[in-house]
């Protein structure tokens, strides 16, 4: 009875190092897909601040007439 409760203990422990390896896996791929979209998002960033110059020497050259 005792090494029946410890092999179900073990087989236990052993599906529960595999779970915790499968969240671990998905925390990893969380984390990097969550860096490339705050990549993304600073180019995104970037470009926006870079059309706003040129909308503004747009915008001067049009006052300039």
């Amino acid at each position: 009875m005792i090494m029946e409760i410890q092999n179900l203990l073990n087989q236990l422990g052993i599906e529960l190092d595999k779970q915790q390896q499968q969240n671990q896996n998905q925390i990893n791929y969380l984390c990097n897909e969550n860096q490339k979209l705050k990549n993304n998002l600073l180019t995104f960033k970037q470009n926006l601040i870079d059309l706003v110059g040129i909308i503004n020497r747009i915008a001067n050259e049009i006052d300039d007439f």
